[in-house]
Parts: C-alpha cells; sequence; structure tokens
C-alpha cells in the first residue's frame, strides 16, 4: 500500500511540476479570449461622439480638397444608427453635396441640411447616415465659383475614423458602493 501512494505522488509531482508553467502560458492566452469578447461586447452607447472625417480624390488614397470644406466631423449613435454631422464650410460654392446609398451602389441622395448661415460664402451643417467606421463611402459634389469661372463636378471618397472615441462609462455603470462614496463627496 505505500508503494502504491508514492506512486501517486510521484505522479502529483510530476503533474504540479508541469502545471506550473503551463498555466502562465495559459493566461496570455485567457487574456487575449477576454480582450476579444470586450471588444465584440464593447458597443457605443447611443450619444453625440468627435470624429475624424477623411476624403479622398476619387479611387486613390491621397486626400482630397475637399477636406479642407468638410470640418467639424460629429457622429450621432442611435441604436443601430450611425448618423454623421459635418459643416460644410464656403457653402455657396457647393451647388450640391451628396453621398452615396449604403443599400444601392452607384445612387446618390442629397446630404440632409440642418442648418445654413449665408454670410461669408455661407456655412452648412449637413447630416448623412452611414453603416461602419472605417470604411470608404463615395461622395459626389458640384462646385460653382462664378467669379472666377469655376465649374466642376466631383466624385471622391470618404470615411469616418473613429479610432479617438473614448467609451465614456455611463455612471450606472460603476458600483453601487462608487456611487454612494460619489454623492457623499458631492454634498
Amino acid at each position: 500500500m505505500i508503494m502504491i501512494k508514492k506512486k501517486y505522488m510521484n505522479a502529483f509531482v510530476i503533474a504540479a511540476t508541469l502545471a506550473v508553467p503551463f498555466s502562465g502560458m495559459m493566461a496570455p492566452i485567457a487574456k487575449a479570449e477576454a480582450v476579444v469578447e470586450m471588444k465584440a461586447a464593447s458597443k457605443l452607447a447611443d450619444g453625440t461622439y468627435d470624429v475624424i472625417l477623411k476624403t479622398y480624390k476619387d479611387q486613390t488614397n491621397d486626400t482630397s480638397v475637399a477636406s479642407t470644406y468638410l470640418k467639424n466631423a460629429k457622429v450621432t449613435i442611435q441604436g443601430d444608427k450611425k448618423i454623421v454631422t459635418l459643416t460644410v464650410q464656403d457653402s455657396s460654392y457647393f451647388q450640391y453635396l451628396r453621398v452615396e446609398d449604403t443599400n444601392k451602389v452607384g445612387t446618390f441622395h442629397d446630404v440632409k441640411v440642418i442648418s445654413e448661415d449665408k454670410a461669408n460664402n455661407g456655412t452648412k451643417v449637413v447630416q448623412f447616415e452611414i453603416d461602419e467606421f472605417s470604411k470608404k463611402y463615395n461622395m459626389q459634389m458640384h462646385i460653382l465659383i462664378p467669379a472666377i469661372k469655376y465649374d466642376h463636378t466631383y466624385q471622391v471618397q470618404f470615411e469616418i475614423d473613429a479610432s479617438a472615441i473614448e467609451q465614456k462609462p455611463k455612471f450606472s455603470d460603476v458600483p453601487t458602493w462608487a456611487q454612494e462614496s460619489v454623492q457623499i463627496f458631492s454634498r
């Protein structure tokens, strides 16, 4: 009987010896899986976020001159919708500004004008919807500047870079004990 116990003891020592180094190797794998799960689950909360609008010359990765006129990009998340709002500077030069329908390739829709200030060649705040971030979309514009006899239409691509968005935790995501502490200090 003592020999059997010694045999099991040797097996236990070998198993324990092997388990310690392998447990350290498995920890990064478990952490990586947790990060993947967190990223998949981290959907932006409803709200408005500052984003970067990048515009490119048609079918290139070269920055379009249009980027100097399209400013202050924000995206509003409403459930599954992503609504982009931006300011068009010198908007009187833009006869139209259209974005390709995300469901019908080749079909373009005028952007929705939210507000307009006609002073100093004008500014417009416009909106349109996108499906996802970091995807290129087509945009068409007609630029007319009568003073210099400039009359051209362009197609550019744009994408919304949302990498700078920081998901701020909601107060309801904070543990109750921490909420109570904050409330005590704010009295």
